[in-house]
């Protein structure tokens, strides 16, 4: 005889049945927030003595620590001045500063006086989470170097040549700073100090105007160097003269003519050529014709007869520059 399904009663029933349904709907309740991710540390974090300021710069990150993209983020720069390394987290002064994403920082502060040891630290914070705090760097504070004076920019053919007065207090050298016309100063224009004046700076932008500053140098690591000096500006331009054409020679032609002829010049703005002539050693040359690059030869058809003319041709650049005269060379005439 079959036996019977026990049936169960009262409370008990009502909990099993609870059970079975929420088992068989499959439903897993409110899904959670998702968490917030803690930023990637700051990066790029210096502290210099420029001048008579202090200055402290950073890069803020750009992403979480799961690689999602930051909005605004608040750098904390912790300081403290004249403590030891181990007393500086229990007594650093806390500052928050807004930055975007990647935002590079620089905060200039006043300077404390010579010998005082500064300590700064930073990290960043987004949204109640805070990324490691940067290793403290540290500076001694050292009395300021005089900037330079009498800054001087000048032309030449290679370049832009820099004078100034002054030396620094310690040996370190000097830095050289060039801006455009409507622009910032950039990072300084050799890697290491030069030693004193004159600098040439080669790679100045033909065309353009430019502005430069000098600083005194006594220390690189960390950076401690003079107010800049005050600002000289010029607009660069090409004033290397091309080489003087070679190879110039001369023959009287039966038809008392002195055809002309010469190397062609290896410049590559060569703009056109220029011959002269002269009937006497004493007498200025006359300019007789200007020719294409194309063109290396010339005929004088006008020479005075009885005449011994001195030829010369010079080369012109695009910028108007014009070489020495070549060796010159001599024709006699019936």
């Amino acid at each position: 005889m079959p036996r019977a399904t026990p049936r169960l009663a009262g409370p008990l029933a009502g909990v099993v049945a609870g059970i079975l349904v929420a088992g068989g709907c499959g439903k897993r309740g409110d899904p959670l927030a998702p968490l917030r991710p803690t930023p990637q540390a700051v990066t790029g974090l210096k502290l210099s003595q420029r001048g008579d300021r202090l200055e402290i710069a950073l890069v803020a990150p750009r992403a979480g620590s799961d690689g999602s993209r930051l909005g605004l983020v608040d750098v904390e720069i912790l300081r403290a001045d004249g403590l030891a390394d181990w007393e500086f987290k229990a007594v650093a002064k806390r500052r928050l500063i807004k930055a975007a994403p990647g935002e590079a920082i620089s905060e200039s502060e006043a300077l404390p006086s010579p010998g005082t040891i500064v300590r700064v630290a930073a990290r960043a914070l987004a949204k109640g989470r805070g990324s490691p705090e940067t290793p403290p760097v540290s500076l001694t504070v050292r009395p300021p170097l005089a900037a330079p004076s009498g800054l001087v920019a000048a032309l030449e053919p290679a370049g832009v040549e820099l004078r100034w007065s002054g030396e620094t207090t310690q040996t370190g050298g000097f830095w050289a700073y060039r801006r455009p016309e409507k622009g910032a100063y950039g990072p300084p224009l050799t890697p290491a100090p030069v030693p004193g004046p004159p600098y040439l700076d080669a790679g100045a932008p033909v065309g353009q105007s430019v502005c430069y500053v000098v600083r005194s140098v006594a220390s690189t690591d960390p950076l401690v160097d003079s107010a800049p000096s005050e600002e000289a500006c010029l607009d660069v331009k090409d004033v290397g003269a091309p080489a003087a054409p070679g190879g110039l020679t001369v023959v009287v032609e039966e038809s008392a003519a002195v055809a002309l002829s010469w190397s062609p010049s290896s410049d590559r703005d060569l703009a056109h050529y220029r011959v002269y002539r002269s009937l006497s050693r004493g007498s200025p040359p006359e300019r007789l014709a200007e020719l294409p690059p194309s063109e290396t030869s010339f005929r004088d058809t006008s020479p005075p007869a009885g005449s011994a003319p001195r030829y010369t041709v010079t080369a012109v650049d695009a910028a108007g520059n014009e070489s020495e005269p070549s060796p010159p060379a001599s024709a006699q005439l019936p």
